[in-house]
């Protein structure tokens, strides 16, 4: 079991900046061939491509953040440890899907945060903190 992290952040509704611990396929970017007659394996490619789970325009990827876990490939294009650099260096057989899932869940709880920030609620704690900001002296727990 290996722990590690991404993010997702992004400039204006334009672009969307991915950040992950190794260096992705581009194709779990931005597609390529779902079919398996295209894969090594010959299984087909049931996820959509990072770009297709956010309204930017443009995806960037910045590869290597706060870790250095290797080549990650779809899953249906692993094969052998003997075969090319990409399988040497690879986390396991399934970490692309894996990444997908974690970026969906992201995603997600990104959505739910940016909802509570506009409830009345989120509101009010965001009023606390931009008083605690104005006041360097406030004694009170923030958070």
């Amino acid at each position: 079991v290996m722990i590690t992290e991404i993010g997702y952040m992004e400039l204006g509704n334009k672009v969307g900046i991915f950040m992950c611990p190794g260096e992705f396929d581009p194709m779990l970017i931005y597609g390529g061939p779902e079919s398996g007659d295209a894969a090594w394996l010959g299984d087909s490619w049931d996820y959509a491509p990072f770009k297709d789970f956010t309204d930017a325009e443009y995806i960037m990827v910045y590869g290597l953040c706060n870790d250095q876990a290797g080549y990650v490939l779809r899953d249906n294009e692993y094969h052998s440890l003997l075969g090319e650099n990409e399988e040497v260096n690879i986390i396991s057989r399934t970490a692309g899907s894996t990444y997908v899932n974690a970026f969906i869940q992201l995603l997600a709880s990104i959505e739910e945060n940016i909802l509570y920030l506009n409830s009345i609620e989120g509101r009010k704690e965001i009023d606390k903190l931009i008083g605690a900001l104005k006041n360097p002296n406030i004694k009170e727990e923030i958070i």
